[in-house]
């Protein structure tokens, strides 16, 4: 039944990460140390996978994480047991300090105890740390953290310390620029200016019948003799 509870757990986390199109993953390794006192200190490797996901509480990173130890001694007997442990965390990240990047993270998990002894069975957990990457090229990052994590069965703890090896996945997400609406002008309509029509000028003649120097058209006596004296009338 537990194991049903965090599997359930686990895959609502990344489920609801689905949608991004970046996700690394981190091989660890590193130091686990037994404050319950029955289990001595020991050695953990495993691996984890991390998705972009937004909040309104502020975190960015839904993280799955797989520990494995392999050969876990008693204190008190001369045996031994492998420990799985599943876990989904979330994850904050803060300013960066240069090539430097903090973050917290808080979590809940199940812990897998193959020979159980002395009280030691399965249990489900929450774990919180504190840890700090340093980015490397090609947008890898070399991690450490620690991690205290809690059993629900009778509140034991234990306290991880982890480094790793962060290899991104997917380029980040691109905000696509929105288009510029581009509003269609009416086309302007040109008139043709007409060529204006040239004037006729109309060649006028001037006729004096008579010759006395007084054209027809003023003459009161058009039959005066060519050069008599006449007056402005031509009479």
């Amino acid at each position: 039944m537990k194991k049903i509870v965090l599997s359930g757990l686990v895959a609502s986390a990344i489920i609801s990460s689905a949608t991004a199109q970046e996700f690394y993953v981190a091989p660890t390794i590193g130091k686990v140390i037994h404050e319950s006192g029955e289990l001595e200190k020991d050695s953990i490797f495993g691996f984890r996978v991390g998705m972009p996901l937004e909040t309104k509480i502020g975190t960015d990173t839904v993280e799955f994480a797989y520990d494995r130890q392999n050969s876990v001694d008693y204190n008190r007997l001369d045996e031994s047991t492998a420990i799985n442990r599943l876990s989904g965390n979330i994850l904050k990240h803060y300013n960066h300090l240069g090539a430097f990047v903090p973050y917290a993270l808080a979590g809940l998990g199940f812990e897998h105890i193959k020979n159980d002894k002395q009280g030691i069975d399965n249990s489900l957990f929450a774990n919180v740390g504190a840890g700090l990457k340093y980015k490397l090229a090609n947008n890898m990052a070399l991690m450490t953290d620690i991690r205290h994590i809690v059993r629900f069965d009778e509140f034991d703890n234990h306290t991880v310390w982890n480094v790793g090896l962060v290899i991104p996945f997917g380029a980040p997400a691109k905000v696509e620029p929105k288009p510029v609406e581009i509003k269609k002008v009416a086309p302007v309509e040109i008139k043709k200016v007409e060529e204006p029509k040239p004037v006729e000028i109309k060649k006028v003649v001037v006729v004096d019948t008579d010759k006395d120097g007084v054209v027809d058209s003023l003459d009161k006596c058009p039959t005066s003799h060519a050069g008599a004296k006449v007056d402005a009338n031509g009479c």
